[in-house]
């Protein structure tokens, strides 16, 4: 679980670019724009998995 604020989707983005991950949000109970960043399958990504 990873605790991410408002540039959640924009940090998966570019984490996407070097791995790949199966992500779930789950909204935070403590403050509106934050989210909970479930990563499963997480693999870095290699020449193979980019084409």
């Amino acid at each position: 679980l990873f605790l991410k604020g408002r540039e959640t989707e924009a940090e998966i983005e570019a984490a996407r670019l070097r791995w790949e991950f199966d992500s779930r949000l789950h909204p935070s109970l403590t403050a509106k724009d934050a989210n909970l960043v479930e990563v499963t399958n997480l693999r870095e990504r290699t020449e193979e998995s980019s084409t």
